[in-house]
């Protein structure tokens, strides 16, 4: 064996204790706090894998629009607090969503789910809509 390959095998040794003694002490990494410490201000929530798991079930939205035409409140008039059915289901499409920036006031909502009922997909907007205030919530802690 070589001296470069005797190196090696030591450094990955050395490495291998390293890991197993930090694992044994317990000793934790301040990683993801240091990381929700520094994007908290940039909307960055954390998700769990039930949350990606919804996040995969929300994605289904097409962007047809007939989710707006069902709604009986986005027919009467659309405004910047009550963001339309269809906008909020299209952004949570997206890689990672910008919770922060999104609007939907809840108390608007009359809960008559005809925007579920026109959807071709069947994108549960309501669920949709509860997640988001979650995830809403989960930014002003």
């Amino acid at each position: 064996m070589s001296l470069k390959t005797l190196y090696a095998f030591f450094k990955i040794g050395f490495q291998l204790l390293q890991r197993i003694g930090k694992r044994l002490t317990f000793r934790k990494s301040p990683r993801l706090e240091q990381f929700l410490k520094n994007y908290q201000a940039d909307g960055i929530v954390t998700l769990s894998r039930e949350d990606k798991e919804k996040l995969n079930r929300f994605s289904h939205c097409l962007g047809c629009g007939l989710c707006d035409s069902g709604c009986p409140l986005t027919l009467e008039s659309t405004t910047l607090e009550s963001t339309t059915p269809s906008y909020l289901a299209m952004a949570l499409s997206r890689g990672m969503p910008d919770f922060a920036f999104m609007t939907f006031n809840k108390a608007v909502c009359q809960d008559c789910r005809h925007c579920e009922e026109v959807c071709p997909t069947k994108v549960p907007l309501k669920e949709i809509f509860n997640f988001i205030e979650s995830k809403k919530q989960a930014l002003l802690t």
